[in-house]
């Protein structure tokens, strides 16, 4: 074998590293422990098996040229993703929904709950980056995880369209085809070694070098690892800046590892955007939401019992006259705007008059807002509103 894996039986840590994967411990890239209801990641593929396929898309990463900034944005660090790989990923991807599909048809919800999700996730990840804006971090991200979907959602359908829950529980001889273009899986357990290696499926058996006597029949003992040089294990590094992403899973090797490696990222650079569609039916960025300031109160003397502080959103003194803006408030009608701008704040009538005169008076727009919805469009339909420039 060109590389031999480490396994570390005692305690594992995930995080994503600098191309987006978990190093590692990420599924796509090296075996992993052996688990029950994730039995279906040891029939993903080597990198190496497929570089020369269609498929190796699936192990790509992207680079700087790859990322398209925004075109008349006021956001520049905000772009898109430009490649020629994108467009394989959105065929493959389709592929497999399709068989994906087939399988749900004719299987219960409990037996196809983690390819539907699996799907879907791939699925979502592919319109993201076919017409969501990115961080160039984000972006990176995104592809990675879109990757890991399409690699467990492709498996899981090999695993149930060839019948590998049946071959795993065969007594009869080992195959005798060996899957070697495989992952495979490594585990402590020899009842899980006996089936993969019955099915034809790549297993590594890993013990403590103490528990060995000498009377096995091992034509070579490897105590040595050999690690696979090609796998990114250095932390996220842009423009000089290293950024160290915190710990997925931290603990044994077991079953919540793949749970962990499941779960979805949390896009934390994008969430300060407000999105829309623009004219090409594309997301891009229209504005940045606001931040919250906490505000304490300064202890005066001895205080009794603890209190929690409150946030508090410090707003400066709104001008009612003038248009109103926020996250909440629609945009200003024209006509609103033109109406307001044209009175005399300072001249104030003692007596208002008549309305045959003056036609209907509009409220104060801070009335208007702070209106019940219910109450507002009956004032509408009973009132005629007549507004003059």
């Amino acid at each position: 074998m060109e590389t031999i894996p480490f396994f570390d039986i005692h305690r594992v840590t995930a995080r994503i590293r600098g191309d987006g994967r978990f190093g590692y411990q990420d599924f796509t890239l090296c075996p992993q422990v052996y688990s029950s209801r994730y039995v279906h990641r040891a029939l993903i593929p080597s990198k190496k098996a497929l570089e020369n396929t269609r498929e190796s898309c699936m192990w790509w990463t992207p680079t700087e040229p790859n990322f398209v900034p925004l075109k008349n944005s006021l956001f520049p660090d905000l772009g898109r993703l430009r490649a020629t790989q994108l467009e394989d990923m959105d065929d493959l991807s389709e592929i497999v929904k399709r068989r994906a599909y087939a399988i749900m048809q004719c299987r219960s919800a409990d037996d196809v709950f983690d390819l539907e999700r699996a799907v879907t996730n791939m699925r979502h990840g592919i319109m993201r980056l076919r017409y969501s804006p990115y961080t160039y971090k984000e972006m990176v991200l995104d592809l990675a995880q879109t990757q890991r979907c399409y690699l467990d959602a492709k498996s899981l359908c090999d695993y149930h369209e060839t019948s590998w829950k049946y071959r795993f529980a065969l007594l009869g001889p080992a195959s005798r085809h060996a899957n070697s273009d495989l992952l495979g899986a490594w585990t402590t357990d020899a009842a899980a070694v006996q089936r993969l290696f019955h099915a034809g499926v790549p297993v590594y058996y890993v013990r403590p070098k103490a528990s060995m006597r000498g009377t096995e029949r091992v034509l070579t003992l490897q105590d040595t690892a050999r690690p696979n040089t090609s796998i990114v294990t250095c932390d996220w590094s842009h423009n000089g800046v290293v950024t160290v992403f915190p710990a997925r899973y931290s603990g044994e090797p077991t079953d919540d590892l793949h749970v962990a490696l499941s779960l979805e990222n949390r896009y934390r650079d994008l969430e300060v955007y407000f999105m829309d569609l623009d004219r090409d039916r594309f997301l891009a960025p229209v504005g940045v939401r606001g931040q919250v300031r906490r505000v304490t109160k300064a202890k005066n003397g001895q205080v009794r019992g603890r209190q929690p502080s409150m946030p508090r959103t410090m707003l400066p003194p709104r001008d009612k006259w003038l248009d109103m803006e926020g996250d909440l408030i629609p945009s200003t009608l024209e006509t609103w705007s033109t109406a307001l701008l044209s009175l005399d704040r300072t001249v104030r009538s003692a007596t208002a008059p008549p309305k045959s005169v003056s036609g209907y008076r509009f409220p104060d727009p801070g009335m208007s807002v702070r209106l019940p919805s219910a109450k507002f469009a009956m004032m509408l339909r009973r009132r005629e509103v007549a507004l003059s420039a």
